[in-house]
């Protein structure tokens, strides 16, 4: 920790002596007390491509791809009044599909071969928990 601070931060002399053990001389150290606050907001979106999630109980899961696109910055005040409201939602295996399609264009087959590799994980890991539980009887 450095002794020195910048415009934000605050340098504050503290008494540990009740924490150093009495063979130990007490001996003020300083410690570092801060505040933060922001002025404008970044805002990243990422593509969206087909996932393999296990947990995605019908149709094509959604994850994040690499690709993103930067968003101007802009003031933090304008977009706490504009930002869309925060709700989570689920979206059927229709739109899902949709979204991936249409606009992402990731092909039909791209998409069922996803669904095949989402079976195949959720099979793996039923053989996982079934083994787990028959050892588990052994012992």
């Amino acid at each position: 920790m450095s002794p020195y601070a910048d415009n934000n931060d605050k340098l504050v002399l503290a008494d540990l002596s009740d924490e150093i053990p009495s063979s130990s001389s007490s001996v003020p150290t300083l410690r570092r007390s801060t505040s933060v606050s922001f002025s404008s907001v970044s805002v990243r979106e990422y593509d969206r491509v087909v996932g393999d999630h296990p947990d995605c109980r019908v149709g094509p899961p959604l994850a994040m791809g690499w690709g993103f696109f930067d968003k101007p910055e802009i003031d933090i005040d304008v977009y706490e009044i504009t930002k869309a409201p925060k709700r989570r939602r689920k979206l059927t295996a229709t739109q899902r599909r949709k979204i991936l399609n249409e606009h992402f264009g990731i092909s039909e087959d791209e998409i069922d071969a996803s669904l095949q590799e989402v079976q195949r994980i959720k099979e793996s890991r039923l053989q996982s928990k079934q083994q787990n539980k028959r050892s588990e009887k052994v012992q």
